[in-house]
């Protein structure tokens, strides 16, 4: 039993994503089913999750949830899938707010449908031993200006920042352990943003640990990185494809 992780056993993955970048080249498609030679983004996040041990996925869903919820309503799996639809736009904290109210446990793992990151349950739940802290799974990469940059002195969160500072830095690898209840003061189908309204503002007063994991990470979310993931996820992870 992995120790460390043992009472993560539940994941929530976005899927309601407009995908307007992707558009062009995918379809109507949301982003989570766009093809990974020619299997579908998500289960790949799925297949990865199994891989280390979850057994409760809820897949949170908004644009053309009716394509995600026929295919995967059919496939046998060996998780339990559980489906919420959001029926008006809720942004990213609203419709984790309104997931949450599927989980069963204390912890949960939240991940975006649109990015991958071969994380190690493990190493990113470590911190639960000490405390209920929320967990950031955070990367270093060489220019932050695509994404919001994480500041922290050790493993403690020091600021959120917007989009558009240039240089190297850490950024979230959108991957993420909440405990079920830190939105309760949030009511449910409220929209508000995980990182304009909730990051950038209640981390000026409670604590959040970020867990650098610098292994393969990428986001599918422009047809740039689309087309390296149709070649690089196949050859790094070739067991999400027998």
């Amino acid at each position: 039993m992995r120790e460390s992780s043992k009472m993560i056993n539940e994941a929530i993955i976005l899927a309601g994503g407009l995908g307007t970048r992707l558009k062009s080249t995918i379809g109507i498609k949301p982003k989570p089913m766009a093809l990974i030679s020619g299997k579908p983004f998500m289960e790949i996040l799925i297949e990865k999750l199994l891989d280390e041990g979850f057994n409760h996925i809820i897949l949170s869903l908004g644009y053309h949830s009716d394509l995600i919820y026929d295919h995967f309503s059919k496939k046998t799996s060996k998780i339990n899938i559980s489906f919420i639809t959001e029926h008006k736009k809720l942004d990213t904290g609203g419709a984790i707010r309104l997931a949450m109210t599927k989980a069963k446990e204390p912890q949960v793992l939240v991940m975006n449908g649109d990015s991958f990151l071969d994380f190690n349950l493990n190493s990113i739940s470590y911190p639960l031993k000490e405390s209920n802290d929320p967990i950031i799974c955070g990367i270093d990469i060489d220019d932050t200006s695509r994404y919001g940059r994480i500041d922290h002195k050790e493993s403690i969160v020091t600021r959120f920042s917007e989009k558009g500072i240039s240089g190297a830095g850490t950024i979230s690898a959108g991957v993420y352990i909440f405990p079920t209840n830190i939105f309760n003061n949030y009511p449910v189908n409220t929209p508000f943003s995980l990182e304009h309204d909730f990051f950038a503002k209640i981390a000026r007063n409670e604590k959040f640990r970020i867990v650098i994991e610098n292994r393969y990470f990428i986001d599918i979310g422009t047809p740039d990185s689309y087309a390296r993931a149709q070649i690089e996820i196949p050859e790094k992870f070739p067991h999400f494809f027998s």
